[in-house]
């Protein structure tokens, strides 16, 4: 292999890791700013690859689930490794009140949304992460 197709693959390593890196740090964002009264909310948040996932779950977590470490942090991790370069993850709550709590009705625990402050830290979290990986 000549040094120009190793710099390529090098390079397109470093995209795909920095890509899938991200999407884990924001995912866990959007679970830790996810508003908890009975955890059903925080629970619904869901990893897609290619596609959104439409599902969701009666199953509630006040912590458990919506923590680093929890089971919907670790279906991000997970997905993520399968993510190459063309593909799109998707993080998505198809919870019918979603979207009235993305737009601050909850007024104590999420007034700015989860997703929306979550979106705009994306290039910082890509650049912060992008500085880790050589």
């Amino acid at each position: 292999m000549n040094q120009w197709a190793r710099i390529a693959r090098r390079n397109n390593e470093r995209m795909r890791l920095i890509a899938q890196e991200s999407f884990v740090y924001i995912a866990a964002l959007v679970i830790e700013r996810s508003p908890v009264a009975t955890g059903l909310f925080r629970n619904n948040w869901f990893s897609g690859l290619n596609s959104p996932e439409i599902r969701t779950t009666t199953a509630v977590a006040k912590k458990a689930f919506g923590e680093k470490g929890g089971v919907r942090f670790k279906e991000a991790l997970e997905l993520s490794a399968s993510f190459e370069i063309g593909d799109n993850l998707f993080f998505t709550n198809s919870l019918p009140y979603a979207r009235r709590l993305e737009f601050g009705h909850s007024k104590k625990m999420a007034p700015m949304g989860m997703i929306r402050i979550s979106a705009a830290e994306w290039p910082r979290v890509v650049d912060k992460i992008a500085r880790t990986i050589k």
